[in-house]
Formats: C-alpha cells, structure tokens, sequence
C-alpha cells in the first residue's frame, strides 16, 4: 500500500495524535471560555482537568505496540515516548490541583499549562532535529510567559533572565544543529542515514555540532551550565508556576535527551564517548545545584538549586548509556515530580500562614503547625533521598545503574561520578533539612501570628502516601518500566 503524501498525511496520522489534538483543543477552549463566558475560574479548572485527564486516557489506550513514525519521519510514537506523555499528562493533573492565586488571569494560566503539556509530548516524539526545536521554543516561549504572571518588578527580573539565558541556549543548539546536518546531511537523528553517515565520516564538525545541540536539552532540564535563570525565575514566579518549571520541562527535555544521546552514541562505535561526556555533566550540575542550595535563606532559591541538583541525579542515571540507566532515569523523573509538587504545595501553605517565603520567619512555627510541617518534611527528605521514601529508592536505583555500568565499561568517569554523587547527597541534607531546622528547633525570634492549624488537603495526604509507598513498593511503578521496550 502506497505511504500518504502531501496534506493527507495529516489526516492519515491523526490516530497517533489524538492526545495532542484533545490537548490543543482544550487549550483553546479554555481561553476563549474564559474570556467570553465568564465563567467561576473552579469550572475552567474542571474543563483543564478533564482536558488533560481524555488526553492521558487516549494515551494509555492506543499504546503503541511497534514504533511507528509519520510526518515525514519528523514524529515517532513508541514506548519511550508514551512512558514520558503519560508521565506529563499525570503530573499536569497533579499541578493543576495546586492553588493559582491568579483569579483574573486563569485562563491564560491554564492555557499556558495545557500548551506546554502539548509542547513536551511532541518534545518526546521528535526524531527530527526542526521538529526538536519548534518543539522546545512553544514550551519555552509559554514558560517565559508564566515566570512573569504576577506582573511584579522580580517577577519581570526573572522572566527576562530566563529569557535571556533561554534565546542563548536556543541559539547555540540551532548552530549546533547546522553542524549536525552539514556533517551527516540529515536532520533526522534516529535514521539509518544519520547513523551511517556520523559513523563513515565521524569529523571534528560532528562532535562540536553534538554538544552545541545539547544547550537546549540542558537548558529545559536546568542542568549546568544553562542553570543560571533557575534561581531569580522560581523566587518571582508564582509558586504553581514554579512546581511546574520544576517537573514539566524536565520530564520533556529529559525525554528528547535521552533520545538524542542514544543516537549520538553510535552503539559504542563513535569517535566521541558519550558516557565521559553525560558523566562531566551530570558531576558539574551536582556540584553547582548542592553546592548553591547551601547558601540559601529563601525557600523558593533553594528549591531552585534543589532542582537543578535533581537534574544532576537523574544525568547520573543515563551516564552508563545502558537500558537499566534509561529506566532508572525515567523511574527518578516519575519519582521526582511528586516529591516537587508535594514539597511546593507544602512550601505554599506555610508562606500563606506565616506571610513570608525566608526561613527565618519561620522560626519555630512548625509547632503550632505540625501536620503540615511533617507533611513538609516527608516532601525535603524524600528530594534529600533519606528513607523511608520513594526519593531514597530513585537514588539507590540510579546509584546501582551507574555502577553495573562501571563494573561493565570499567571507565574511570563512571566511579568518579560515583563518588561524586554519593558525596553531595551528604551535602544536600545541610539545606534540604533547613526547614525542618527552622520550624521546630530553631529558638522563635519573634511573635508568631496565631493560626489554625493545617488538617492537610486529601490532595497533600495523598502525595505522601505515593512517596511512602514507593519506598515500601517501588516495582508498582519500576515493574511497568522494566517491561517497557526502549529501542532507538
């Protein structure tokens, strides 16, 4: 049977669409409801939800048995990339029942949300290097947009320092990109071509194109060194916003490296050892996120460095380049994107109740409010990695990828990396327990407003039963993971 050309091929591949065009009809129709109907913002928040939840739903039921690849081979749905849209779509819902005190802004709000949900799972089923790019500046251009959304001076600062950092990286990989396609003459990365072409002639062209590339991937994850907006970005930025800066991109731009590196690494055969390279990453990006989390007083910073340090922990489990890595590695992003909303969510509560985001005010207030700041706790120790969580298992189980990879290749970077890992997990329990220190053994330095104390929503009760189960039970989630087939 003759392949569809033309326009056809929209309509004949809409079947592998369906949850992007429920997303992308979800988006518009929440804009245009919210500013013709006027409708109570709860309801938009509902049509949001249910938006995301068919998308999520037709997902899981067209999953893909074989990779299929269509729009000109710019596109391909296979497991990979329906693990990551399943993991986008779960944590959209688990932002979206995170308060947004934006009442006269929710439907852009919402609409920014449900765009960068359709941007990171075309993200993850890019195989071609335009369709990478379109990909990453329509998330990009919408995380830009909400980094500003409480139209306040920082808020401004910060929006256009990420800008800023976010229009070099993008630069840098376009360049990168020409040098790709100038040395293979190919813009899809995953062809047969490609790979032929980078392995008869690997060229210094080459190598230099591959890591110019990867500024936009790091960027989007906020791994070093295109960190540097994540600080001021999550300080002026709303804290729902700032709860899906931390998981969205990351889950998405992880998705196209993992990809992206894969291919580059020619089966082992190329000139360039990617595992030294993700490897010098990953160990930098530690280093610079628990390093910088140390000097913190405002919680938002930290969170900042928290997650760029988190980067570095999932890198940790793609350096040996291995099946078990990719699957650890999505294992800790699926890990990670609970332990970030429930720790935000929990950060929120407490600057509602004590009027500041510095630690400092919060000397001594966990004792008036002690659900929530065990609540708060359950969320720092399971990022610092600490049983009995979930995060301590997402460590233990890139930890033991990353050494099945040493005691294989028995490349030196990888036990360096290693205990480089090991090393600044110590560190991070000196920022990540700050706030613990802070709100129930720190002396009070002055008069605390008298308030109610929090009950917890069933929202935050159940965050923390699926951080607690994942300690007792991890196979729930790395069982399905284990059976999912990832092939380039």
């Amino acid at each position: 049977m003759q392949s569809p050309t033309g326009f056809s091929q929209l309509f004949h591949h809409t079947y592998y669409l369906l949850p992007e065009l429920v997303l992308l009809a979800g988006a518009v129709l929440v804009l245009l409801v919210g500013f013709f109907a006027r409708v109570p913002g709860v309801l938009l928040e509902i049509l949001a939800a249910a938006t995301v939840t068919v998308a999520l739903a037709f997902t899981l039921w067209y999953w893909p048995e074989a990779p299929h690849e269509f729009f000109y081979e710019s596109l391909r749905v296979d497991h990979l990339s329906a693990t990551l849209r399943v993991m986008l779509s779960g944590t959209a819902l688990l932002i979206l029942f995170m308060p947004m005190q934006a009442e006269g802004r929710r439907p852009e709000y919402l609409f920014f949300l449900l765009t960068i949900v359709l941007g990171g799972n075309l993200l993850v089923m890019s195989i071609d290097l335009l369709a990478v790019i379109l990909a990453l500046e329509l998330i990009s251009l919408c995380s830009y947009a909400l980094v500003g959304f409480s139209f306040s001076r920082a808020a401004a600062e910060g929006s256009w320092k990420y800008f800023l950092v976010g229009s070099a990286a993008t630069a840098i990989t376009v360049f990168g990109m020409s040098y790709l396609f100038g040395a293979t003459g190919e813009t899809q990365f995953t062809s047969n071509a490609f790979l032929q072409s980078a392995l008869g002639q690997p060229t210094t062209l080459l190598k230099v194109g591959a890591l110019l590339t990867l500024a936009g991937f790091l960027f989007k994850i906020g791994a070093a060194p295109f960190h540097w907006w994540a600080p001021d970005a999550y300080q002026s930025a709303p804290v729902a916003v700032t709860a899906l800066l931390s998981t969205l991109p990351k889950i998405a731009g992880m998705g196209v490296f993992i990809r992206f590196t894969l291919a580059l690494h020619l089966f082992g055969q190329g000139e360039l050892n990617w595992r030294y390279v993700l490897a010098a990453i990953a160990l930098i990006t530690l280093l610079v996120g628990n390093l910088g989390g140390l000097l913190q007083k405002d919680v938002r910073r930290l969170m900042a460095y928290s997650s760029i340090a988190q980067s570095g922990f999932v890198l940790v489990g793609m350096a040996s380049i291995s099946l078990e890595g990719t699957q650890t590695a999505l294992f800790y992003l699926a890990v990670l994107a609970v332990m970030n909303v429930l720790t935000f969510r929990c950060l929120q509560q407490m600057a509602a109740l004590t009027g500041t985001f510095e630690m400092a005010g919060w000397a001594g207030y966990g004792r008036q409010q002690l659900l929530l700041t065990a609540f708060l706790t359950i969320g720092v120790v399971a990022l610092a990695g600490l049983p009995p969580t979930g995060g301590f298992m997402a460590k233990l189980f890139v930890f033991a990828s990353l050494w099945n990879g040493y005691e294989i290749h028995q490349e030196p970077i990888l036990l360096i990396l290693f205990a480089g890992g090991l090393l600044t997990t110590v560190i991070s329990l000196f920022f990540y327990l700050k706030a613990p220190y802070y709100l129930l053994i720190r002396p009070v330095a002055h008069t605390l407003p008298t308030k109610k104390p929090a009950t917890g929503t069933l929202f935050t009760w159940l965050l923390v039963v699926v951080i607690l189960t994942l300690f007792f039970y991890p196979d729930l989630l790395m069982g399905w993971l284990n059976r999912v087939t990832f092939v380039l």
